[in-house]
């Protein structure tokens, strides 16, 4: 016959069991808070700090040097009458129109393509991702030799084409499309790599029992995917 074992033993073991799954816890907590920790500590220092000092000093008088002034919302009050302040947030928000919906609806599809099973799919997909992870300074300087007005490689075909050659940086009809359009570029990779990760999260069989059933990829996209 096997012998019971006392109500009080197993209580301790019980109160063990919990301490050690609590410490392992804590463990756990302690070491993902170590590796995000370098994170946390540079945006605490580098953006949440500057922007807090940055609000302090708006409401008040100083150049830099000399000791400060309270004057409150005179400086809002200043930038709201200031046209160029104005124009200017207008353009953020016209870029920030063109930049996102363009992206977004250039990437979906390119998504869909991306997650297809063909031979070399790897190589496609680092292509198109090269810009996301390419240096700001080599996109920018690579991109103002192709809007070159003089000799810049758009105007070139422009002009092989008996076209008309835009001044693309400096002429204000065309300086803020130049804008989208590069970050458009650099950003559409970035996008496609989140939807992609998405449409990797649906099943096969949702595509296969739509196919057996007749749904062609249109539906299946809209029906399915888009879901």
């Amino acid at each position: 016959m096997s012998q019971s074992i006392p109500a009080a033993d197993k209580s301790n073991r019980a109160v063990t069991a919990r301490r050690k799954v609590s410490r392992l816890a804590v463990r756990e907590a302690l070491t993902g808070y170590l590796f995000i920790a370098p994170v946390v500590l540079g945006l605490a220092f580098f953006y949440s700090l500057p922007a807090l000092i940055s609000l302090a000093v708006s409401f008040t008088e100083w150049d830099g040097v000399s000791a400060t002034s309270f004057i409150g919302l005179d400086n809002f009050r200043a930038l709201l009458q200031d046209e160029k302040f104005i124009r200017s947030i207008l353009n953020t928000l016209l870029y920030t129109v063109g930049t996102v919906p363009i992206s977004i609806a250039l990437a979906t599809p390119l998504a869909v393509l991306l997650n297809q099973k063909i031979k070399g799919m790897v190589v496609y997909r680092t292509l198109y991702f090269i810009p996301v992870i390419t240096m700001p300074i080599a996109v920018g300087m690579v991109w103002k030799w192709l809007y070159n007005s003089e000799f810049g490689l758009i105007n070139y075909a422009l002009g092989a084409l008996h076209l008309p050659q835009p001044n693309w940086l400096f002429d204000e009809k065309f300086a803020l499309f130049s804008i989208v359009l590069v970050s458009v570029w650099s950003s559409i990779g970035h996008h496609a790599v989140i939807l992609l990760s998405g449409l990797q999260g649906v099943p096969a069989s949702y595509y296969e029992a739509a196919s057996l059933d007749g749904a062609s990829a249109r539906s299946q996209f809209w029906h399915i995917t888009r879901l």
